[in-house]
C-alpha cells in the first residue's frame, strides 16, 4: 500500500522536474535567440553607422576636390591673366623708367609671385592629370621629389590608363604625395623604389625603402597617441577610396603597400 502511495509522489517529482527543465531549456533557448537577434541588430546599426561615416567622408573629400577644381580655374582665369598683364605693363614702362634696376627688381619679384601662383594652382589641380593621366602625374611628383632631394628614387611607369573620376584621381594623387613626402621627410632613406601594379581591378602602389621606417604596430601607436596631420590625411583619403595600406619591415628594409579598388 505504501509502495502504491509513493509511486504517484515519485511520478509527480519527476514530472515536475521535467517540466521545470523544459521551461528552463525554453527560457535559455529564447534568451540565446534574443541575444543573437540583439547582436545582429547591433551589427546592423554599427554597419549603418560605418556606411554613413564612409559616405560622409567620401562626399566631403569629393566636394573639396570639386571646389579646388573650381578655385584653380578661377585663379588661373582671373588672377593669372592679371599677373600676365601686369608683367607686360612693367616691360612696356621699363624703357621709360630712369632707374632700370628698380624695374628689374620689380620684374624679379613679379616672376617669383607668378611661380608661386602657378605652384598653388598645380597643387589645387595638376593640369597633367587631365592632359596626360594619373600615372604620368605621379611620375612628375617623383621627378620633382628627386630634383629637390639627395635620394635615389627608382620607379617603373606602367603603360596603362586608369579610368576613374577626376575627384578620385586627385585623391590618389594627394595620397601618393603624402606617403612619399613622409618617407622622404622621416626615413632618412638613401634609396626608394616605387612599383605600380594594376591587377584584379585594383591599383597597387608599392614603396620599398631603406633607412628608418615604420610597421603596422608603429602606425597604430601613432594613431592612438598622436594628432599627426599626415597620418590623418592618409587614413581619411584611404577611407574615402575604400583602400588599404600595409606597413611592413623585412630585415633592414621597409615597405608600404597601398591597394585602391577601381
Amino acid at each position: 500500500m505504501e509502495i502504491q502511495e509513493k509511486t504517484p509522489i515519485i511520478f509527480y517529482v519527476f514530472a515536475g522536474t521535467g517540466l521545470i527543465g523544459f521551461f528552463l531549456f525554453f527560457f535559455l533557448a529564447f534568451f540565446a535567440l534574443y541575444r543573437k537577434r540583439l547582436t545582429q541588430k547591433e551589427k546592423e546599426m554599427l554597419q549603418r553607422e560605418n556606411d554613413y561615416q564612409f559616405n560622409l567622408i567620401k562626399k566631403t573629400i569629393e566636394t573639396q576636390e570639386t571646389e579646388k577644381i573650381r578655385l584653380a580655374k578661377d585663379l588661373h582665369d582671373e588672377i593669372g591673366s592679371m599677373l600676365t598683364l601686369l608683367k607686360y605693363a612693367i616691360n612696356q614702362l621699363q624703357a621709360e623708367i630712369t632707374e632700370p634696376n628698380k624695374a628689374n627688381r620689380a620684374l624679379e619679384v613679379l616672376d617669383k609671385i607668378m611661380l608661386d601662383f602657378k605652384a598653388v594652382c598645380r597643387d589645387l589641380i595638376p593640369s597633367s592629370i587631365k592632359n596626360f593621366g594619373l600615372l604620368q602625374t605621379l611620375a612628375e611628383v617623383i621627378e620633382n621629389t628627386k630634383a629637390n632631394s639627395d635620394i635615389d628614387i627608382q620607379y617603373d611607369l606602367i603603360e596603362a590608363k586608369i579610368n576613374i573620376a577626376i575627384e578620385k584621381k586627385l585623391s590618389v594623387y594627394r595620397l601618393f604625395k603624402e606617403v612619399l613626402n613622409n618617407i622622404v621627410k622621416h626615413s632618412h632613406s638613401k634609396h626608394i623604389n616605387i612599383v605600380f601594379v594594376l591587377a584584379q581591378n585594383n591599383f597597387n602602389i608599392h614603396f620599398d625603402y631603406d633607412g628608418q621606417g615604420i610597421t603596422n604596430e608603429d602606425i597604430q601607436r601613432i594613431r592612438n597617441n598622436s594628432t599627426s596631420i599626415g597620418i590623418q590625411s592618409i587614413d581619411t583619403r584611404l577611407l574615402a577610396l575604400a583602400g588599404h595600406i600595409n606597413y611592413i619591415k623585412e630585415e633592414s628594409k621597409y615597405s608600404i603597400h597601398i591597394r585602391i579598388p577601381l
